[in-house]
């Protein structure tokens, strides 16, 4: 019985640690189902960076605007004004320092392209999806906060560390992210006024040139 009993511990702990994964499965799956009904996304944040080569925090304000399947609008109103904006398989950029446009398809570069695919995940709430790339754990239930780490051998893992996800209490969307890169800097972005499956004005697609 003693040999039996660290061979009984062994199975025991397979056990748990599969329902465990299990489970965690399970609810990115309830999660994903519950962020497929949101068709728009339009919403505030606030961006802290911590950057630690400089040891100081920068501060950005502004919004975000998301309509699925491909299209999505970043507009950073401070320290600088500037904007992004993917639509109908373009890219453009504009920022208030150089004040010109720059536009190319954003299937172009892979790299490029694969950044917009993980930006459009993580604001969508495609969890599902994102765990071909990151094991997931549950760090906290209430509120609901989720630990992304990439598998070793996906190529988020060169660039970032981990992210955290917290999810509003009504698991209707996402209350903030934080992201812990390679290079030792921490972004954290809080979304704020979140208004979900409201039509988006059609001069969201479209580059404004005049600042904040």
């Amino acid at each position: 019985m003693a040999r039996l009993l660290p061979i009984l511990l062994i199975l025991v702990s397979c056990f748990f640690s599969t329902l465990a994964k299990e489970s965690v499965d399970d609810l990115m799956t309830r999660l994903s189902a519950e962020f497929s009904s949101i068709r728009t996304v339009q919403t505030r944040f606030v961006e802290k960076k911590q950057i630690r080569i400089l040891e100081q925090e920068m501060e950005l304000t502004g919004w975000l605007a998301i309509e699925k399947p491909e299209r999505l609008a970043w507009r950073i109103e401070k320290p600088l004004a500037c904007t992004l904006i993917i639509a109908d398989g373009r890219v453009k950029q504009w920022d208030e320092d150089s004040q010109s446009v720059q536009s190319f398809s954003s299937r172009s570069n892979p790299v490029f392209a694969m950044v917009l695919d993980q930006m459009q995940n993580w604001f969508s709430g495609n969890f599902v999806t994102l765990q071909a790339d990151y094991d997931v754990t549950v760090e906290q239930d209430a509120p609901l906060i989720l630990l992304f780490k990439p598998h070793a051998d996906s190529p988020n893992a060169q660039a970032i560390n981990e992210v955290r996800v917290t999810i509003r209490d009504d698991l209707r969307y996402v209350q903030s992210i934080r992201i812990a890169d390679s290079s030792g800097d921490i972004t954290d972005m809080i979304f704020i006024d979140t208004v979900l499956n409201e039509d988006v004005p059609p001069e969201t697609w479209k580059v404004q040139t005049h600042g904040r």
